[in-house]
C-alpha cells in the first residue's frame, strides 16, 4: 500500500490537470475578493464580508472531482498501470484504496486552494462579519466531507470502467444529472404553501382589485416532501444547494450522510473491482 500511495502522489504532483484545477480555484478566489472589495468602495451600504464569499466554490467541487477522477484513473487504465500493479503482486483492495485516497486528497486540495487563496487577501481587505465563526467552521467541515463524498463516488465509477473517454463522459454526465435533479428538488421545496394576496389596478376600469391568498397547487407536502428533504440532505449536490443558501439546520445529518456515502460507495466499488475482468 505504501508503495502504491508513494507512486500515486508522485504522479499527482506531475498531473497537469490537477494543477490547472488548483490554479483556477485560486484565480477565482482572488477575482471574487477583489470584485467585492471594489464594490464596497463604489456602493454605499455594500458591506459584504469574507464569510459571504469564502465558500462560493461549493457548486464547482462536484464537477472538478468528477473530471479529475475520470482523467486520473482513466489514464491508469489506458496506460496499463493498473494491470501492471496486479502483475507485480499488489492486491485489488490496495489498488482501489490507494486510488481512493489519492482522489480524495486531490479533491480536498482543490477545495482548500479556493478557501486559502480567498483568505490571504480577504482577511486584510474584507474581514469577517460579527458572530459567524462558529457557523463558518461548520460549513467548512461540511464542504470537506461533501468533497470527499464526491471523490469516493467518482472513484467508484472510474475504477469500474476501463475506457478513459467513456469514463470521463459517464462521471461528468453523472454529476450534471445530480446537479439538475437537486435543483429541481430545491425549487420544489422552496415553492410556498400559499400564494400571497395580490393587489393590482384593472387597466379598463381603473379600480383596485385584490386577489385573495390561495393554496399553491405545486406545493410539495406529506411523504413526498419528506423524501425530497431527505434527498437534499443525502445527495452531495443537494448539500451544495443547502450550504450556499445557508440552510444548516440539518448539518449533523448532512455530515453523517457524507460519511455513509464514502463508506458505502467505497465498499461497493471495492467489491465490484475485485470481481472485475481487467484486460
Amino acid at each position: 500500500m505504501n508503495k502504491l500511495l508513494s507512486a500515486g502522489f508522485a504522479r499527482l504532483k506531475k498531473d497537469k490537470f490537477f494543477w490547472v484545477c488548483v490554479g483556477l480555484m485560486a484565480a477565482a478566489a482572488w477575482y471574487t475578493v477583489f470584485t467585492v472589495c471594489l464594490n464596497r468602495k463604489e456602493y454605499d451600504g455594500y458591506n459584504v464580508g469574507l464569510d459571504a464569499i469564502l465558500f462560493g466554490h461549493v457548486f464547482c467541487m462536484g464537477i472538478l472531482t468528477a473530471a479529475f477522477s475520470g482523467l486520473f484513473i482513466g489514464t491508469e487504465y489506458s496506460g496499463g498501470t493498473i494491470r501492471n500493479k496486479l502483475v507485480i503482486g499488489h492486491t485489488r483492495r490496495d489498488i482501489y484504496l490507494s486510488s481512493l485516497i489519492i482522489s480524495i486528497t486531490a479533491g480536498l486540495i482543490i477545495c482548500l486552494s479556493y478557501i486559502l487563496a480567498a483568505m490571504i487577501p480577504g482577511l486584510i481587505l474584507l474581514g469577517f462579519s460579527e458572530g459567524v465563526m462558529g457557523e463558518m467552521l461548520q460549513v467548512f467541515f461540511l464542504i470537506l466531507l461533501m468533497t470527499a463524498a464526491f471523490s469516493a463516488v467518482f472513484t467508484m465509477l472510474s475504477m469500474l470502467n476501463q475506457n478513459k473517454a467513456l469514463n470521463c463522459v459517464i462521471v461528468l454526465i453523472g454529476v450534471f444529472v445530480m446537479l439538475m435533479f437537486s435543483a429541481y428538488i430545491f425549487q420544489s421545496l422552496d415553492s410556498p404553501e400559499m400564494w400571497e394576496e395580490y393587489v393590482y389596478m384593472d387597466k379598463e376600469t381603473g379600480e383596485i382589485v385584490t386577489e385573495p391568498a390561495e393554496p399553491n397547487p405545486f406545493y410539495v407536502s406529506g411523504t413526498k416532501r419528506e423524501v425530497y428533504e431527505f434527498l437534499m440532505q443525502f445527495l452531495p449536490t443537494g448539500q451544495s444547494y443547502l450550504i450556499m443558501t445557508g440552510d444548516l439546520s440539518h448539518g449533523k445529518e448532512m455530515a453523517a450522510y457524507s460519511v455513509l456515502i464514502i463508506i458505502g460507495s467505497s465498499a461497493a466499488g471495492m467489491y465490484c473491482f475485485r470481481r472485475k475482468d481487467i484486460k
